[in-house]
């Protein structure tokens, strides 16, 4: 027994000894020769395991130092792999492995430019048998812990343009109780580095179920710098992405049940900081401060995406239509397109879409942009338009594609320096229906000078855009566009751009009640009109001021175009109805100048005001005229009576008054059509014209008041009659002047009955050389020793003095006491004396004008008149350098470049100077402004009614007397 037992430990003894022997020395050994031997045969690329561990006792298994490559460039390496295999594993049924570790693992994954990966060609794996089949028993294993530690991973694709390169490490993986057991649930953590900044990038915390599949936990991206992947990003769009940093955090659930993949993304939060994108020609794109999304969820068995809030602030971008029509963005995606697409590789799609499967969902609770700049550009004008919008803030909230309940949003925006844009309302994405208030303050309206200047040679100085409107729109085919408010366009000042002259100006232009439907109807309730403002010109070619602005338009060649039948239109038969409420002009004013005479004809119209009654296109119903005003200051305008706005010839009814009209203002005419001059004179029109069924009849009352004529003036035009004859026979006692000259005949017909008319005349003619008597012009007064024949004016003035106040106010006393006597006012100037002196104030009035303009230019704010700014010495200088070119039509002289600045100047003023020097133009105004000073004076200071003082003409010669001209004052009997 004793040898049987000593036996048996000898044999143990022994076999522990062998198994010892095998499990320490022999496996290891055999093991990594037999490893390294088949790594040679079966790998492309030089491999090797240093050494083998193996613990037979505790099943404990060590592989160090493995490495796929050159020991300079490895591909795929590790420091050491352990595990240790579970004794249970014998009964369980199961592999049990307590522990499986990697550590320092490194790997090298490379795309080359043909998108093969290297790992491909790592191993040289024999082709597998088509005819062996699997079991189909799952294998069964429990892994208690698993660790990856500290490992290494760089990724590089040279597929793309430019090579892209991403390195991590501290790449770390740990798991508890991984199992291929059915509704096993591991515990997985996973975290890497970024190489290059060594901050945590990556990092999940979760569970893993393989059987079903199963993937729930929280995965975080932090600092995710954009510009690594730029080369992809330029693959799938012309964007180059030189900065940005990217954040996600997730809650992910993953899992694969029969009915299909289910994804679920809940508490998502997505946060962008420091982007900047520029086009591939290096041009700014965007520029973002921040851009965020939170609480947001995503579903994909529901096909729903749940965002609670967008936030982004700070965004600017750059967007410009080219001169071909084609926005910079569309222009540029296009290109890409183009250039990426290849026709002969386009395939059809295997499979289409149902046209019942179910859309995406998207809910946004909120959206915040704040503070957005965008620099918009229109270079299809030959000079391009820059419009500034921002800052930009926008709200948008109750974003769901697939609710009928409208989303709410609010717009506060910028435009241009000062202009400003206001929009709230909702929005319905189901059915396209909104819901909007636009309010607009100071737009400046100047931006529309590049689309003005192909069409006239306008320049547009101010003009700003105020609305208040309510924008619904309920249906978009067909569209159905109702538009309610108020607009006003404040300080229109349109110039004639070739003469640097006002053509059209209003302080104030508001259309209030407005109520437009599109297609259907445009009812405004009233439109006023304040201060308006327009000058009409007549050129000596006999065209106007307003025609030689038009610009002449090259046809384009016609294209043959296939003709095609004209869409149907609801309202094709019915044109739409417009209506506006009232129409009123406060305080308007005009000019009209005939420069077609000699000398040239000017007047203008003040304090022109009225009412123009409801104008409807849908109504029979004329409307109601009356405006009223005053030519020269002191002659009444009125125009009263009905008319069909919309179909005048129809019918109308208008009676135009004008009482009082100085005729020496008329004389540029008598002159042409007379071949007299007028020295003194008023009139009074009557014209009473009537409209009914396009028959015109005209009745014109003409009323002359004291009218004399001056001295015979040569004109190819005028008449060959015996005037001033025919004026004497047709004055009555008193040495007025009745015509009466009805009109009648069909608009349609070109010839009109003028036989009556002509008749009366010389009926009248022959009668008063019957009747009329002569009658003398004259009388005498005594002022108690004052003399007021001469009224002294200082040189190129037309302030009173006090002493010519003390004559005036010595006269105004005599006038009163003989209310029959009439004064005759003849304004005078010198131009000896005059010239020099208005030149000088010419001059200056010149710099405040051209000062205005620059000013204007800029969008400053100015006062209401030219005439109260104040220019520097210096700025004269400047704008003296523009006035020369100007006034006298020619560049100065080459020798005076060699001049000093000071020498420089004092030439340009002294021939700017001179060219004003002996301006008729100017003359004869300076004497009608003496002429006016006087009687405003004798009117306003002295009480005298102003019917009672004529102004008569100019005397543009007059002889100067101690430093001062003389306006003759006469004497008359009413």
């Amino acid at each position: 027994m004793f040898k049987l037992l000593k036996r048996l430990l000898v044999a143990l003894v022994l076999g522990l000894a062998l198994y010892s022997l095998l499990g320490f020395i022999v496996l290891p050994e055999v093991g990594q020769r037999l490893i390294n031997q088949q790594l040679a045969h079966y790998t492309s690329l030089p491999a090797h395991l240093k050494k083998i561990q193996l613990n037979p006792f505790t099943l404990e298994l060590s592989l160090h130092e493995f490495r796929l490559g050159t020991e300079d460039k490895p591909q795929l390496s590790f420091e050491c792999f352990y595990t240790q295999l579970d004794w249970r594993s014998l009964w369980l049924g199961r592999i049990q492995v307590r522990s499986l570790s990697l550590e320092k693992p490194f790997v090298q994954i490379q795309l080359d430019p043909k998108g093969q990966l290297n790992a491909q060609s790592w191993f040289k794996l024999p082709p597998s048998d088509p005819s062996s089949k699997s079991s189909g028993l799952p294998l069964s294993i429990h892994i208690e812990h698993i660790a990856l530690v500290n490992g290494h991973a760089q990724f590089e694709d040279l597929g793309p343009k430019e090579a892209v390169r991403l390195n991590y490490d501290q790449i770390n993986l740990s798991a508890r109780d991984f199992s291929t057991q059915e509704n096993a649930i591991a515990e997985l953590l996973l975290s890497l580095n970024n190489a290059q900044t060594q901050q945590q990038q990556l990092s999940w915390k979760g569970q893993v179920k393989l059987d079903p599949l199963l993937v729930n936990g929280q995965l975080k991206l932090e600092a995710l710098e954009l510009n690594n992947l730029r080369p992809y990003i330029q693959q799938a769009a012309p964007l180059v992405v030189e900065q940005g940093q990217l954040n996600l955090s997730s809650q992910v659930q993953l899992s694969l049940p029969a009915s299909g993949l289910q994804l679920l993304l809940d508490d998502l939060s997505l946060d962008t900081k420091a982007l900047r994108i520029n086009a591939p020609d290096k041009r700014p794109l965007i520029r973002l401060e921040q851009l965020s999304l939170a609480k947001t969820s995503v579903n994909l068995a529901e096909q729903r995406l749940q965002i609670g809030k967008i936030h982004s602030q700070k965004l600017e971008t750059w967007l410009a239509r080219e001169a071909d029509g084609e926005l910079d963005w569309q222009k540029l995606f296009s290109n890409n397109s183009t250039t990426k697409s290849n026709p002969a590789q386009t395939k059809a799609p295997a499979n289409k879409s149902s046209a019942t499967e179910k859309p995406w969902q998207l809910q946004i609770a909120t959206i915040q942009l704040r503070n957005y700049q965008i620099h918009a550009a229109d270079r299809q004008p030959k000079e391009a338009v820059q419009l500034e919008v921002g800052p930009l803030n926008l709200d948008v909230s109750q974003i769901d594609t697939q609710s009928k309940r409208p989303l709410q949003f609010e717009l506060n925006t910028g435009l241009g320096s000062k202009g400003r844009l206001k929009a709230q309302g909702q929005f319905n994405l189901a059915t396209l229906a909104a819901q909007v208030q636009v309010n607009t303050q100071d737009v400046d309206l100047r931006l529309a000078q590049s689309y003005l200047s192909p069409l006239a040679q306008v320049e547009l100085h101010s003009g700003l855009l105020n609305t208040t409107l309510d924008v619904a729109v309920t249906q978009i085919q067909p569209l159905a566009l109702h538009v309610t408010g108020q607009a006003e366009i404040t300080q229109w000042h349109l110039l004639d751009a070739r003469r640097k002259q006002e053509l059209i100006k209003w302080q104030r232009l508001h259309i209030a009640g407005i109520d437009y439907r599109h297609e259907q109807s445009l009812n405004i309730q009233r439109i006023s009109l304040v201060q308006p403002y327009t000058r009409f010109v007549i050129n000596p070619d006999l065209s106007s001021n307003f025609s030689t602005l038009l610009v002449k338009q090259t046809p384009e060649p016609t294209k043959k175009v296939p003709v095609q039948a004209a869409p149907k239109s609801i309202n094709a038969t019915k044109p739409m109805g417009i209506r506006i409420g009232s129409i009123q002009i406060i305080n308007g004013s005009g000019y009209f100048a005939d420069l077609s005479l000699k000398p040239d004809f000017a007047t203008s119209i003040q304090t022109l005001s009225g009412d123009i009654g409801t104008l409807d296109n849908q109504s029979t119903r004329p409307a109601k005229v009356v405006i009223r005003g005053k030519v020269d200051r002191y002659s009444p305008l009125s125009i009263e009576g009905t008319l069909t706005p919309f179909d005048p010839l129809q019918n109308l009814d208008i009676t135009t008054r004008f009482k009082q009209v100085e005729m020496t203002t008329l004389t540029p005419y008598s002159g042409k059509l007379a071949g007299y001059r007028i020295r003194k004179g008023r009139l009074d029109l009557d014209l009473h014209y009537r409209i009914q069924g396009k028959r015109l009849k005209a009745e014109n009352q003409v009323v002359i008041h004291q009218l004399q004529l001056g001295e015979r003036v040569d004109s190819d035009a005028a008449a060959d009659l015996p005037i001033r004859l025919a004026i004497a026979l047709l004055k009555d006692s008193s040495g007025t002047i009745h015509l009466d000259l009805p009109i009648e005949g069909n608009l349609e017909d070109p010839s009109f009955s003028i036989m009556p008319l002509l008749g009366k005349t010389l009926g009248n003619m022959l009668s008063k050389a019957v009747q009329a008597p002569f009658s003398l012009l004259g009388s005498l007064m005594d002022f108690g020793g004052a003399d007021p024949n001469k009224i002294p004016f200082n040189a190129g003035q037309t302030e009173l003095s006090t002493e010519a106040k003390t004559t005036l106010n010595a006269l105004a006393k005599a006038l009163k006491d003989r209310p029959d006597l009439m004064l005759e006012v003849e304004g005078a100037s010198s131009p000896t004396l005059d010239g020099p002196s208005l030149a000088q104030q010419k001059l200056e009035q010149a710099y405040r004008a051209l000062w205005y303009q620059k000013l204007q230019s800029k969008g400053e704010r100015l006062p209401s008149s030219p005439d109260k700014l104040q220019i520097s010495d210096q700025a004269k200088a400047s704008l003296l350098e523009e006035l020369y070119p100007i006034r006298l039509k020619q560049q100065p002289p080459n020798a005076w470049k060699s001049l000093s600045a000071q020498e420089r100047q004092t030439q340009l003023q002294q021939a700017v100077l001179k060219s004003w020097n002996q301006d008729q133009a100017s003359m004869r105004q300076l004497s009608q402004a003496r002429a006016q000073t006087i009687k405003d004076y004798l009117v306003q200071q002295g009480g005298i009614n102003n019917i009672r003082i004529y102004l008569v003409d100019s005397n543009l010669s007059a002889s100067s007397e101690n430093n001062t001209v003389a306006s003759t004052l006469y004497l008359a009997g009413q």
